[in-house]
């Protein structure tokens, strides 16, 4: 089943909310990504379809995923250039909730009106707290896991809020 299929409540964070001024633009080496983050973030590349966003100091990580037909095995996808952020959240839920407990997925507001949705809960292999959006255009996608990761009594009010923000500016 499709998430457009459920009733599903918007995100925090709205497309129009403006971006404080300290945030940083950036882009992938190539200049496919776009994006933007808060102060005191680092990207950790790991190889051309991966990178973390993490956080000097404190616990925000970000994991970012190209979601490409090459790299949809990956994921256990039968992913399809072109297939919507809802389908691939849909197919993404499934597995999770394998091993975890999640919440219905719901749309993510994105700054360049991509496709965004996402879901979050508890991942209980490793008794963890995470969301996981992901971003679609007609040419590719990107999966984003963001992790509590110790910062679970900051996560409705401050953590989980930040990632959405983060998603919210990624462009492709």
């Amino acid at each position: 089943t499709s998430a457009t299929s459920e009733s599903a409540p918007m995100s925090d964070v709205t497309a129009t909310s403006a971006l404080p001024a300290d945030w940083v633009s950036l882009a992938s080496d190539d200049g496919d990504v776009r994006y933007a983050l808060p102060p005191g973030w680092d990207v950790l590349p790991y190889d051309s379809g991966h990178f973390d966003l993490r956080e000097h100091e404190g616990n925000g990580w970000l994991e970012v995923y190209a979601l490409n037909e090459s790299t949809r095995d990956n994921w256990g996808l039968t992913y399809q250039t072109g297939e919507s952020a809802d389908s691939i959240v849909a197919a993404l839920l499934s597995a999770a909730r394998e091993d975890g407990t999640f919440a219905e997925p719901y749309r993510l507001e994105n700054r360049s009106g991509l496709d965004a949705w996402g879901f979050d809960g508890e991942y209980t292999v490793y008794s963890e707290i995470t969301l996981v959006g992901v971003v679609a255009s007609s040419e590719s996608g990107l999966i984003m896991v963001g992790h509590a990761n110790g910062s679970e009594a900051d996560w409705a009010t401050a953590v989980r809020p930040l990632y959405l923000q983060i998603i919210s500016t990624f462009d492709f």
